[in-house]
């Protein structure tokens, strides 16, 4: 069987609900049904959405980097974003993840939903970042992903390395295409040091802070940080 990484997503009643009526939601006991995902998402959204109603971000654009099946992108679309990006590639097929684990779903949801300010691109997030270098979004994802371009996806570490000058590099268009925050999340297991510094620092950011937790995949706890400009 496939692994599963995000949960499905919702239709968009349920979507919406959950943003209008979240202490209901919460009664649910969702994070004791996570639909065979191997993580549950929801806590890393409701994160998310409340550090950018502090911030006022209300009709804000995008870009989801490494979207997976497009768990973060479609809930922010339907309700929060004037306008979403969300880029992912197959890499980590090598993983054991099937299509529902990368774009099939978001696609799907797309079409069905009529979510024409969703934008979904199949691409490496170097490559996208390169073809757009002038281009920015008010928020940022980068949830998981990172450590990747350190130690490789699932057991072909090769796929998706890159050297240090390549990463700075990566971090700095990250950086970039950040006009407002970016919200990051990272294995520390997997990086050197000193990594969320390096990371600020080329990215050109004025600062950092965590905003939450939770576990990951194989059983780490994971901060997840907030960076602005």
């Amino acid at each position: 069987m496939d692994r599963r990484y995000q949960p499905p997503l919702p239709d968009l009643a349920a979507a919406l609900g959950m943003v209008t009526h979240t202490a209901a939601f919460l009664g649910r006991g969702w994070q004791d049904d996570p639909s065979g995902a191997e993580r549950a998402c929801y806590d890393r959204y409701l994160c998310i959405l409340d550090s950018l109603e502090r911030r006022s971000l209300f009709d804000c654009s995008l870009l989801d980097v490494g979207c997976a099946n497009g768990f973060f992108a479609y809930l922010f679309a339907v309700t929060l974003c004037r306008q979403v990006t969300a880029v992912e590639d197959m890499r980590g097929a090598s993983a054991g993840y099937g299509e529902n684990a990368f774009l099939a779903p978001l696609l799907r949801a797309q079409r069905e939903a009529g979510l024409r300010h969703l934008k979904v691109l199949d691409a490496p997030i170097e490559e996208f970042l390169k073809s757009c270098p002038d281009r920015q979004w008010d928020v940022v994802l980068c949830l998981s992903v990172l450590h990747h371009f350190y130690t490789g996806y699932g057991d072909r570490p090769e796929v998706g390395r890159m050297g240090e000058d390549e990463r700075r590099s990566l971090f700095a268009a990250l950086g970039r295409a950040t006009g407002r925050v970016l919200y990051l999340e990272f294995d520390h297991a997997r990086v050197p040091e000193g990594f969320l510094s390096t990371f600020r620092d080329s990215g050109g950011f004025a600062g950092s802070a965590v905003i939450g937790s939770s576990a990951s995949a194989v059983g780490d706890t994971r901060d997840l940080y907030e960076l602005w400009k």
